[in-house]
């Protein structure tokens, strides 16, 4: 299944809001070209072989595996419904490919979770997010949390079935990502069209924090270093 990314996806959606950055070294990526070049043995999974183009299916408990990811909603925060929703279906508001899709929840905060089968150094997940109230399409923010504490809550403007790609390699390995909404009127959606899990290929950079202890330390070798060889001069 070929999975259809907007030209303008790096234009087409704005981080709100982003937490510990600096402590996890995580690296961003908003295309997908940008994050392939990044990592390498991706893992893509896709759910076009579970539901028929333009129809959907209610997942029962609310937990599926899909491809040795597992899939689900956090039962014990939300009352919602998970389905797997064919390419194409609601005019096209979910989007072109087939989506898992948690919805319907009155009580708690909408989520849906991936479990990855172990820890991984690199994801990427392309996913949409509405509010349908009266047959009226509105965007919905969505907040994305790793298991190593990351956060990032994502916008699509359009809420038209385009996608929001993220793409993230890290320095500690990745077990679980958590997507969630805290509308609790029961009309917002939450879609997953794809989930990538890879290893990062870029070698990771030492945080300024670290440069700036290792390059005092030296300084401070230094100093020794030169008291002393001007000692030796002075009993010579």
């Amino acid at each position: 299944m070929s999975i259809r990314i907007p030209l303008l996806s790096a234009a087409a959606f704005a981080i709100l809001a982003a937490s510990n950055l600096s402590a996890h070294a995580d690296t961003i990526y908003t295309t997908q070209a940008g994050f392939n070049a990044a990592t390498t043995g991706d893992t893509t999974v896709t759910f076009g072989s579970l539901v028929t183009d333009g129809t959907y299916s209610l997942v029962s408990p609310p937990a599926i595996d899909v491809d040795g990811v597992g899939f689900g909603i956090d039962t014990s925060t939300s009352n919602g419904n998970l389905y797997e929703v064919g390419a194409n279906y609601g005019a096209g508001h979910y989007g072109a490919d087939a989506t898992l899709s948690s919805q319907g929840s009155t009580t708690g905060i909408n989520n849906l979770v991936a479990t990855l089968p172990t820890g991984e150094t690199a994801v990427s997940i392309l996913l949409n997010g509405f509010e349908n109230l009266n047959s009226v399409f509105t965007p919905e923010p969505i907040t994305i949390t790793l298991s190593d504490g990351s956060s990032w809550t994502v916008t699509d403007p359009a809420a038209d079935g385009s996608y929001i790609f993220l793409g993230i390699t890290s320095a500690t390995p990745i077990t679980s990502i958590d997507l969630t909404d805290p509308d609790v009127l029961g009309n917002t959606t939450l879609n997953v069209a794809q989930l990538q899990y890879a290893s990062s290929a870029v070698a990771t950079t030492p945080e300024p924090s670290s440069l700036l202890l290792l390059g005092t330390a030296l300084l401070g070798f230094g100093g020794v270093l030169s008291g002393k060889l001007a000692r030796s001069e002075t009993r010579a």
